[in-house]
C-alpha cells in the first residue's frame, strides 16, 4: 500500500530478504535487500468493494526453470480498513509518502525457492487488468564467516 496527496493506493511488490542474515537480524537482512515494487498502482477505493477477489501470483525461476512459487487471493492479507487502528495505536497518523508491506502470502510448495528471478503479478477479475512486475536476484560473493 502507498500514500500520496491523500490518497491509497496498492500494488505488488517485494521486501526480499537475505535468509543466512535473517537468522542473526530480520531488521538487518531486509535493510541488506532492496525493497522491489512495480512501477504502477491502483487507487485502493477502486479495488476495496472485492478485495478478496484479486489474484496474487508470483513465478520463480532458478537454474531456467520457471514455477508457479505463490498464488493467493488478496483475502489472504488484512485490508486497509484493519491495519488504520493497528497504525493509529502505534501513533503513525502522517501516512503521506509511505510505503506498507503488508505480509506474503503461502508458498505453492512447502520449500522457499531462492532463485534467480522472480515475476509478480496481481490480477483484478472484476475490473480485468493486472498489474505484473519482475526482477532478478545478484547474489553477493560469500562473505567472512
Amino acid at each position: 500500500m502507498l500514500w500520496q496527496a491523500g490518497r491509497t493506493y496498492v500494488t505488488v511488490g517485494s521486501d526480499h530478504t537475505d535468509r543466512d542474515l535473517e537468522n542473526f537480524s530480520v531488521a538487518k537482512s531486509k535493510q541488506a535487500c532492496p525493497n522491489i515494487i512495480a512501477k504502477e498502482v491502483w487507487l485502493y477505493e477502486d479495488v476495496k468493494d472485492h478485495w478478496d477477489q484479486i489474484q496474487l501470483k508470483c513465478w520463480a525461476t532458478k537454474d531456467g526453470q520457471r514455477v508457479l512459487y505463490q498464488d493467493a487471493t488478496l483475502g489472504a492479507l488484512m485490508r486497509w480498513e484493519e491495519w488504520e487502528p493497528i497504525f493509529t495505536k502505534l501513533g503513525i497518523t502522517k501516512l503521506n509518502n509511505s510505503v506498507f508491506f503488508s505480509g506474503t502470502i503461502n508458498t505453492v510448495g512447502k520449500a522457499l525457492i531462492f532463485a534467480d528471478k522472480y515475476e509478480l503479478e496481481m490480477i483484478d477479475p472484476v475490473l480485468g487488468r493486472a498489474l505484473r512486475h519482475e526482477y532478478t536476484v545478484q547474489v553477493l560473493p560469500e562473505g567472512i564467516k
